[in-house]
C-alpha cells in the first residue's frame, strides 16, 4: 500500500493544480487565458522530457 500513496499524492496535487488553474482561467481575460494554456502545455512538455531523460539516466547507470 505505501507504493500506492506517492500516486494518489501526485494525483491529488495535479488535481489541484489544475482546479486553480481552470478557475483563474475561467475569469482570466482571453489573453491570459491562451497564456496560461501554452506556459502549461510547454510546462508538461518539458516535465515529460525529462522524465524520460532521467529514466534513461538511470539505467545506463544500472539505478533502475
Amino acid at each position: 500500500m505505501a507504493g500506492v500513496l506517492p500516486v494518489r499524492r501526485i494525483a491529488l496535487i495535479g488535481l489541484g493544480v489544475g482546479a486553480v488553474t481552470a478557475a483563474v482561467s475561467y475569469v482570466a481575460p482571453h489573453g491570459l487565458s491562451a497564456t496560461l494554456a501554452g506556459a502549461g502545455g510547454a510546462a508538461t512538455a518539458v516535465g515529460v522530457q525529462v522524465g524520460v531523460w532521467a529514466r534513461d539516466a538511470a539505467r545506463r547507470l544500472g539505478l533502475a
